[in-house]
């Protein structure tokens, strides 16, 4: 028996029309098929299309518009599809779907077990349930494949902080500061740890916080930065 087609629904259809406007020299048209996957008869690759476009929502901060299109490439495929994955557990993160977040980069890096990003994100979920131990592994993990990961850098310096080993964190800030110059909350948590160790990093913590307040225009930060600076003098 073939599958019976019916004209795409009006959601599906600004779906699509969304996608088109931003993709230009398309021709084609959807349907939707009985058992729910999006038909597109085109003379692009549609698949493409829709996760660029999904990718643009999420970039754009419409978090519900990109998790819907990445929903519907789900039903575009008959197998799982790691980026489509792990853009949806990034997203479900973001929109504090936590349990969904892990249960999406979990899948994600069972397919792809070498995505070190996938990894990193699945750690932030764990972090939000407070899953500690979770966190710390899959953090670990994503270091394994990819050891100039700085986002696993800052996850494992957050996690060895918490633990109360502020050398072990401090070296995890100093290896993602290499690679993210400008992350002034990294910066301040790698001049806090060089504080709580004492006088043999104070000239270290000093340079830090000066570079923050020279150069970091957000001024809730440049005052952490300055009243930590006034403490560190008083020690010195």
């Amino acid at each position: 028996m073939k599958t019976k087609k019916r004209k795409a629904s009006k959601k599906v259809e600004d779906l699509i029309g969304y996608a088109l406007n931003n993709h230009q020299n398309f021709f084609g048209k959807a349907v939707i098929m009985d058992d729910g996957r999006i038909e597109v008869i085109t003379m692009l690759d549609t698949y493409s299309m829709f996760f660029e476009t999904a990718v643009h929502l999420l970039n754009e901060g419409q978090l519900e518009d990109g998790l819907r299109f990445l929903g519907y490439l789900e039903s575009m495929s008959d197998s799982p599809d790691p980026r489509v994955l792990y853009n949806k557990g990034i997203c479900q993160t973001e929109m504090g779907l936590y349990h969904e977040a892990i249960e999406s980069l979990k899948l994600c890096v069972s397919l792809e077990p070498d995505h070190s990003s996938a990894w990193t994100g699945l750690g932030v979920a764990y972090s939000r349930l407070g899953l500690i131990d979770e966190f710390a592994a899959a953090s670990r993990s994503a270091l394994d494949i990819h050891p100039d990961n700085p986002y696993a850098h800052t996850n494992l310096g957050l996690w060895f902080e918490y633990q109360g080993e502020d050398l072990e964190a401090l070296n995890h800030f100093r290896s993602a500061m290499r690679s993210l110059p400008g992350d002034f909350g990294l910066a301040l948590n790698l001049a806090k740890c060089c504080m709580r160790l004492g006088n043999r990093y104070y000239d270290e913590a000093e340079s830090v916080l000066t570079a923050i307040i020279m150069q970091n225009p957000k001024t809730s930060i440049k005052r952490d930065a300055m009243e930590l600076l006034d403490r560190l003098k008083t020690k010195k």
